[in-house]
């Protein structure tokens, strides 16, 4: 199978052996002190001969060419060769007891591909198997041992044989940069090696490793913090970009890879315009800060005292986001291959092209956004595509998140919302390394079809999450290109990011295991109560320059009514305020209600403060918006929300909560699920599903019953219903798939609109067939009719004033 056999002596003087001659050559090694080097993954060791005083000369490898195309699915490129352009070497070097070595190298036609030795080592090995199991049965089954033995024999003699050739599947390649070749190790078993992160779109490598501004960067890594590596794992290079098969064998590898590196350098085609010394100062500068942040102290006046108000440590967090935004010119931060590269890494070094490299804590991209954002630091916190520091925000805070382990490892997947990918499949491949559920790559595989596979396995995994995610009904349809999914229990793909942003939950721990068979989840859970929706709330509302006010929100919730108010306090906080403290909330929403409606109309709702009667109002005020501000509204983004009642099943107990529902309104009785969704405050969020209307439970058969329909979840729900009516026993309950009544319908059209917002959110719902689905719930206008009524036979239009009486004629 081999091409060629050269020898050469330690002065790299070329010699000449036969093989018969190497075969003869003593083998024979006394203890090292030092370690090795390792050429290969089972290769000899290599002794280098110091005292020659001999240098690393340049890299001989022919330039490659670079391509633009995303990871996964790149487009053919030209592999670096070694001086002879023909083979990938490995080199072998035996030694002596003296310390003199011969050096051989071996080369071989490829490592990998139909025509690779290893196809060729496989085969034989398979044939050699199969003769020796043959012999084996035979004689052990006559001669030494009963039939039983000699198949248990058998089979342990077949898994020693065949893990050799499985061991050829766990192989990576790595770049020598003194010879400009590629060599083979199994994973856990390479030299120390520097992993390359960059965009393909920035064309780092375009005239190969020894010319390109990439290679000038690796170098200079090395030159200045490692100079003992001399190998590094380049995408472009290490794996065969026209080969199919050899990317779905290195694809579930690259996370072992990048994990496995040194370090990860993340090269990006922008000008720092700082060194590391700038770096430390200005980490120095923020320490104070970024600890409160780790402490959760920013909250207390005397920090906000001295970090907005003091405009030395002010200016500290303005020059530090103005140094990471520098980070955000470069496309690196906008591809999906690169947040995994990011996320996995366990040391990284960043690098621009002024060539100086930079080690900056992970801490900082979490904590200054968050601070800025949290102190109102105008010039730091504007989102807008425009702003020097919006990528901060919607890219770099969420993949830090990740790598810190703030939020749990499958909720990277939300952060793919706004990075790209060439290849469609690739936003799940691209990311599953990072998640920790990884599912095999198929060749041709749709992007819905690999991320309904990956649901499964994470569901099945444990990581129940991701089947309590609240629906999502007013997302903008006009930026999807793929139709929706089929089954309530699976969020779209389309919509995954958003709906696990909106969550409030981060892990869960299932109450028992978990199965899905056609689409159907089958969970352990507890059976709350019965459900009831009271009237519908609407969304969180939104102001024309595209932000969210949640204190305006609850004022439209509560309509002004007295009554309105209080279910509303009791609903968004229950359990956490004493009477007196949410008869002060609630003065505080019906107090408020005609001031919020004059700012909406200037459409000016950036300058409304709510007025209140007394300190005590303000405080109470303060720590409402706190609690919600902590991802509870989150859902009703893009949800609508009902004000709900769930009940004990046969005593006269309930508790106000909000259920977050889609597009569809139930038209059998409703039911809430407890599947121990608990939040990192010890808050509960339950799941509400809707019940067939011919469904029959039966004692000894669940598995043909039909599966509930999950209509939605509710905000996260501090009250402790355990403490009311004790604790409910654990069952199994089927969840949507194709045994759903809804799911397996035929839906028609949905409009939505996201115009009117708050508690006047128009929403035209679905009707599925047949037409007895979907009935309108029509209490919020006759309600509203019948207060205007009231409005028009109680007043005296002729003591009112002349805005007043306009206010009433656009009410009516």
């Amino acid at each position: 199978m081999k091409e060629s056999i050269e020898v050469y002596d330690g002065y790299g003087q070329k010699m000449d052996y036969s093989i018969w001659e190497l075969m003869n050559l003593p083998y024979e090694f006394e203890p090292k002190t030092n370690t090795p080097r390792v050429a290969n993954g089972t290769g000899l060791p290599i002794v280098e001969n110091r005292g020659l005083g001999t240098e690393v000369g340049p890299l001989e490898a022919d330039s490659p060419s670079d391509s633009s195309s995303p990871r996964g699915g790149r487009h053919s490129i030209n592999r670096p060769l070694t001086p002879d352009n023909t083979t990938i070497r490995s080199s072998n070097i035996t030694t002596s007891n003296d310390g003199a070595y011969i050096r051989v190298c071996i080369t071989m036609p490829t490592d990998f591909g139909i025509r690779s030795w290893r196809c060729y080592e496989t085969v034989i090995e398979l044939l050699a198997v199969g003769i020796y199991l043959y012999a084996t049965f035979i004689l052990t089954s006559t001669l030494f041992l009963d039939s039983t033995r000699s198949i248990q024999f058998a089979i342990v003699m077949t898994i020693v044989k065949l893990y050799s050739t499985i061991r050829l599947m766990n192989q990576f390649r790595l770049y020598e940069l003194s010879t400009g070749t590629l060599e083979s190790y199994e994973i856990g078993h390479a030299p120390p090696y520097i992993a390359v992160s960059h965009a393909w779109s920035d064309h780092i490598f375009s005239t190969g490793v020894e010319t390109s501004f990439g290679g000038a960067a690796v170098r200079k890594i090395i030159a200045d913090l490692f100079p003992a590596i001399r190998h590094c794992w380049i995408d472009n290079f290490c794996i065969i970009q026209d080969d199919d098969a050899d990317k779905i064998e290195q694809i579930p590898l690259m996370g072992a890879i990048y994990h496995g590196a040194a370090v990860v350098s993340i090269v990006l085609t922008c000008e720092f315009g700082f060194a590391q010394e700038d770096v430390d100062r200005a980490q120095l500068a923020v320490h104070e800060a970024v600890e409160a942040w780790k402490n959760e102290a920013w909250a207390e006046e005397e920090f906000v005292r001295r970090w907005r108000d003091d405009e030395a440590r002010r200016g500290a967090l303005v020059q530090a986001m103005k140094g990471l935004a520098r980070l955000t010119k470069s496309s690196w931060a906008t591809r999906i291959w690169t947040l995994q590269e990011y996320v996995l890494a366990s040391s990284v070094l960043w690098i621009g092209l002024d060539l100086h490299p930079v080690v900056i804590d992970d801490m900082l991209f979490q904590a200054l956004p968050g601070l800025c954002d949290q102190l109102c630091i105008t010039e730091c916190i504007s989102r807008a595509p425009e702003s020097e520091f919006a990528v901060l925000y919607t890219h770099f805070s969420g993949m830090a998140n990740s790598r810190l382990g703030a939020i749990e490892p499958t909720r990277v997947m939300e952060l793919l919302g706004n990075r790209k990918a060439t290849v469609a499949v690739d936003e799940v491949y691209g990311i599953m390394a990072a998640c920790g559920v990884e599912i095999e790559p198929i060749i041709g595989e749709s992007r819905e079809a690999a991320w309904g596979r990956w649901w499964e396995a994470a569901v099945c995994e444990g990581h129940l999450r991701w089947a309590m995610l609240p629906p999502a009904p007013l997302i903008d349809k006009t930026k999807v290109s793929v139709a929706g999914s089929s089954n309530c229990i699976i969020p779209e793909f389309a919509h995954r990011h958003s709906v696990s942003a909106a969550s409030y939950l981060n892990s869960m721990a299932p109450l028992g295991t978990c199965t899905v068979d056609d689409g159907t989840l089958t969970l352990s859970g507890r059976l709350v109560g019965n459900c009831t929706l009271l009237r519908k709330l609407g969304s969180v509302h939104r102001s024309q320059n595209d932000l969210f006010h949640r204190d305006i929100t609850l004022i439209l919730f509560a309509r002004g009514r007295w009554s309105d108010a209080l279910q509303i306090v009791e609903a968004f906080g229950p359990g956490r305020y004493n009477r007196k403290q949410q008869l002060s909330l609630a003065h505080i929403l019906v107090d408020n209600h005609s001031k919020v409606l004059r700012y909406i109309r200037r459409n000016s709702e950036m300058d409304f403060h709510p007025s209140f009667r007394s300190n005590l109002h303000y405080r109470v005020w303060g720590d409402f918006m706190q609690l919600l501000s902590r991802c509870i509204m989150d859902g009703l983004n893009d949800g609508i929300g009902y004000l709900a009642r769930i009940r004990h099943p046969s005593l006269d107990i309930f508790f106000t909560t909000v259920v977050i529902v889609g597009n569809y309104l139930p038209t059998s009785s409703l039911i809430a699920l407890d599947f121990n969704a608990v939040t990192e405050d010890q808050r509960l969020i339950l799941l509400i599903a809707e019940v067939p209307m011919d469904l029959i439970i039966p004692e000894d058969s669940r598995t043909t019953m039909a599966s509930l329909h999950k209509l939605g979840t509710t905000i996260p729900v501090t009250l402790d219903y355990n403490g009311l009516w004790g604790t409910p026993r654990i069952e199994r309950f089927d969840l949507g798939g194709s045994r759903c009544h809804v799911c397996t319908a035929s839906p028609q059209n949905r409009v939505k609109t996201r115009k009117e917002q708050g508690c006047s959110l128009t929403v035209r719902r679905s009707r599925i067939m047949p037409a007895g689905v979907g009935v309108l719930l029509r209490r919020d206008r006759l309600e509203r009719v019948e207060r205007l009524e009231n409005i028009r036979k109680t007043l005296n239009f002729s003591a009112l004033n002349r805005s007043r009486k306009r206010y009433l004629r656009l009410r009516r």
